[in-house]
């Protein structure tokens, strides 16, 4: 190597470690906040119509914490095909009766009866669940519907047909679902 390369190697060297060695400017530093007062826990709600404060301000209400009566026996479809029937008797969130089946196109269905279930709360949702297994099913009334969900629950199912599953929607009402 001559001399003119080893000094632009050692010149372009220098550039670099000089363009690494810039002072970044100072930081602003807030002012720590004051310590926390001791602040009082919010008071529980006086009602179950209060609005809770996570509510405030937006258009979902809470859901009542009151007992479920409703009595259907009915049968749903959408435009591709998924549907299915239910039968559900409910009366002060006690359940007499319900068995429902799903049909996911494509998929399978799935199969709901009460004798292979256990009711194991009546508030804040109705909870059923599975003699064996881990599937369970809520219930809770909201603006004039009761949902009924279910929770894993492959094992009532054909296939992969419950990762397709969605709530049953009961009009309270007209005793309609969807």
């Amino acid at each position: 190597m001559n001399i003119r390369n080893t000094a632009a190697l050692a010149g372009l060297l220098v550039v670099l470690l000089a363009g690494c060695a810039t002072r970044e400017p100072p930081v602003a530093t807030k002012p720590a906040p004051p310590p926390p007062e001791a602040a009082e826990p919010a008071p529980p709600p006086a009602a179950p119509t209060e609005t809770y404060s996570r509510l405030a301000g937006r258009k979902i209400k809470p859901i009542a914490a009151t007992p479920i009566t409703i009595k259907t026996n009915c049968t749903y479809r959408d435009p591709t095909g998924y549907g299915g029937t239910l039968e559900l008797q409910v009366k002060e969130s006690q359940v007499s009766r319900f068995a429902a089946e799903i049909r996911v196109p494509k998929r399978g269905k799935c199969n709901f009866d009460f004798k292979d279930f256990r009711q194991t709360a009546t508030e804040p949702s109705v909870t059923l669940m599975s003699n064996k297994g881990t599937c369970t099913v809520r219930m809770w009334e909201q603006e004039g519907k009761v949902t009924v969900a279910f929770n894993s629950c492959k094992d009532r199912c054909q296939g992969n047909s419950f990762d397709y599953v969605w709530p049953i929607l009961v009009n309270t009402k007209t005793g309609k679902c969807s």
